[in-house]
């Protein structure tokens, strides 16, 4: 052997341990050794690499693919190497109601101010801690007997809904509803938060509301980079010049979280002064008040930030989901306008009785009377079936050691797993028709089968 081989040989050896680490690595073990690799796969590639899942994120097409995943291959399908989605009633109470914690995907999307509330608290302790402080406020309980939400109620539907209806009665033109859906959500989740005075008025404000909800769109464009973990690099290279992420985007979410911070200032600066305003208490900041001042652990962060992003993540929650499924609602309404007369003539039987502008009562229906009308309930149930607000996967984390998921049994820790509405509401057994918006069903099924729907 000469002294010019030993190096070479030495290379080709190097080489050859990496090419064999790789193909073990990326080849041998996901496909033939993971314990995933008894579940069936969505797509020939899905053992490799999450490039096939990622690419129908940013195409933001995955409900649907899952969907026609699961058909073919069954309730638990293989998306990447260390991901699975599933779709059964009881993997949904395993994965959603066990000790599996939260994948990154939400401190990603839903940190606010780069701190975590409690929406996207990744472990189950912190998320429980802060949950205690504001949970019983949006108790079912706690707002039909809350005077706040009455007050606030009578103060949206009497001052600022229904002249807006009656207003497009009166010169015959039409109603968006999408964006008046979304200013209800707005007004109504602000004041309960805020209070009346300090919460936001996009109902009368049109230009401002416009303006957000515009811009608040665009956001969602980037939606997938976000969650991914792709927006910091993003935001790196708009800071060299590279133009990744527009200006405006990086623009609309400083500005919404100045408006945020703005309206959290006002309510603080409120409580502070004593004085006495005519509005309603800001029932969940005051809550969140508390509960910080209260718990033992060290707070990382300012108290008003934390405050801050907990506030933003209501707004933003309760906002748009009321928007889906006031919208979806009032389409479908159009559509079969004799629910529209059944709605009617259910909602007259309340006391005491609406008829806006030449009769407008002192005092409003009972939440309890409201909640009771059967004929409702169904329109509610079967919009949020067929058109559920959150119809995306929600992803969590499989816990160490081994995980059984349906038939398949060793699964190991760290695997990203997700169910999704979108898929679970197209359960021919529980929803025959599952693509006809049909409240009926709702209404005739015996107690058996209404159960097997709202599991």
């Amino acid at each position: 052997m000469t002294l010019l081989s030993l190096p070479l040989s030495a290379t080709w050896l190097s080489l050859y341990l990496v090419v064999l680490f790789l193909a073990y690595h990326y080849i041998v073990y996901p496909v033939f050794l993971s314990p995933l690799a008894k579940i069936p796969n969505a797509h020939p590639i899905a053992p490799y690499t999450p490039f096939w899942i990622l690419r129908k994120r940013f195409q933001r097409c995955e409900n649907r693919t899952l969907y026609e995943a699961h058909q073919r291959y069954g309730p638990v399908v293989r998306l990447a190497p260390s991901e699975i989605s599933v779709n059964s009633v009881e993997a949904l109470h395993k994965v959603y109601g066990g000790n599996f914690d939260k994948h990154n995907w939400y401190p990603n999307v839903f940190s606010n101010y780069f701190i975590d509330n409690k929406f996207c608290m990744t472990k189950s302790e912190p998320h429980r801690e802060r949950k205690r402080m504001f949970a019983n406020v949006y108790s079912k309980s706690y707002l039909q007997n809350s005077t706040e939400m009455y007050d606030i109620s009578k103060s949206m539907l009497f001052d600022r809904l229904l002249p807006i209806f009656q207003s497009s009665v009166e010169k015959d033109s039409t109603v968006e509803v999408l964006e008046l859906s979304a200013a209800i959500g707005m007004d109504f989740t602000c004041a309960y938060l805020f209070g009346l005075n300090a919460g936001s008025d996009f109902l009368r404000n049109v230009g401002f509301r416009k303006h957000w909800l515009d811009t608040y769109e665009d956001t969602k464009k980037y939606f997938t980079w976000i969650a991914e973990g792709f927006v910091i690099p993003l935001v790196l290279l708009n800071k060299i010049g590279i133009k990744v992420l527009p200006n405006s985007v990086l623009q609309t979410l400083d500005e919404m979280g100045k408006w945020n911070m703005e309206m959290c200032k006002g309510t603080r600066e409120s409580q502070n002064s004593g004085k006495v305003i005519e509005s309603t208490r800001p029932i969940v900041y005051e809550q969140m008040v508390q509960g910080i001042e209260k718990t033992d652990s060290k707070l990382l962060h300012p108290k008003d930030m934390i405050i801050a992003s907990e506030m933003l993540d209501h707004i933003l929650a309760g906002h748009e989901t009321t928007a889906i499924t006031l919208s979806y609602m009032m389409y479908e309404l159009s559509r079969q306008p004799s629910f529209q007369s059944k709605l009617r003539a259910e909602v007259r039987t309340l006391s005491p009785r609406l008829n806006y502008p030449t009769n407008i009562p002192d005092d409003l229906p009972s939440s309890r009377s409201i909640d009771a009308l059967p004929l409702l309930d169904a329109l509610i149930q079967e919009t949020l079936r067929r058109y559920p607000a959150a119809a995306g996967s929600e992803p969590r984390v499989t816990p160490p050691g081994s995980t059984t998921i349906g038939d398949y049994s060793g699964g190991p820790g760290g695997v990203r797993i997700s169910a999704n509405q979108y898929t679970l509401h197209r359960n021919a057994r529980a929803f025959p028709d599952f693509e006809s918006w049909k409240p009926e069903r709702w209404l005739e099924a015996d107690r058996e089968q209404k159960d097997e729907m709202k599991k």
